[in-house]
């Protein structure tokens, strides 16, 4: 294994700094950090690219040092000071990633018998999201669709908050509603009995209720 080690506020590191803190560039690299074990495990299991693996100095869990050796093309050890400042957690953590970004469109979402799709306009808070995201998994949705100019997917926050399951989760953004529409046309005389239900606080039924006559009609 081959292992580079930073102890400065390189080119390499800041370009690591920017997959947290810049969007523009995020998407400019196609590339985002990713930390948690649970997270970096999904990653590795659902078949997304490890472009590069960043751990702490000193002595690596078990786990670490096995995901270190089979998964990563480039490595680095950065000290304790400079993986403080890419860390989103109060402790350190001791191995974080750098993953390629996926780009899916809707045609390309494998959907079931019966599809089961979510869309959200314009996501504004980071950690919503990333409970949405949570919440479409555990409900069996096919697929999130984002619409409009809102929070970044790829954002750290947000992909620490889905605790893996955005790597189970297909999350396909859309730029233009009109996009989307056309989209949900094609379903529609796919899928005759497709319903368009929206959220709203005034509401005249639960999500469970609605889930509810879902299963019910099989």
């Amino acid at each position: 294994m081959v292992c580079e080690e930073i102890r400065i506020k390189n080119n390499i590191y800041q370009h690591f700094y920017v997959l947290k803190t810049n969007r523009n560039k995020r998407h400019r690299y196609g590339e985002f950090l990713v930390e948690g074990v649970r997270n970096l495990n999904e990653a590795v299991t659902e078949g997304w690219k490890i472009k590069a693996l960043l751990m702490r100095e000193g002595k690596l869990s078990n786990w670490a040092r096995g995901l270190v050796h089979t998964t990563a093309v480039n490595n680095y050890r950065l000290c304790e000071e400079l993986m403080r400042e890419l860390s989103g957690k109060e402790d350190t953590s001791e191995l974080m990633a750098v993953v390629e970004m996926r780009q899916e469109l809707p045609e390309q979402v494998r959907l079931s018998g019966n599809p089961f799709l979510v869309v959200f306009d314009r996501p504004s808070n980071k950690g919503n999201l990333g409970t949405l995201i949570r919440s479409c998994e555990a409900f069996g949705v096919d697929a999130l669709f984002l619409t409009g100019h809102g929070v970044d997917m790829y954002d750290p926050e947000v992909i620490t908050a889905t605790m893996g399951s955005f790597f189970r989760l297909p999350i396909v953004r859309v730029a233009e509603n009109e996009t989307l529409f056309r989209y949900l046309d094609v379903l529609r005389e796919e899928y005759p009995g497709m319903r368009v239900v929206g959220s709203t606080a005034h509401r005249q039924q639960t999500v469970y209720e609605v889930m509810r006559q879902r299963r019910e009609k099989g």
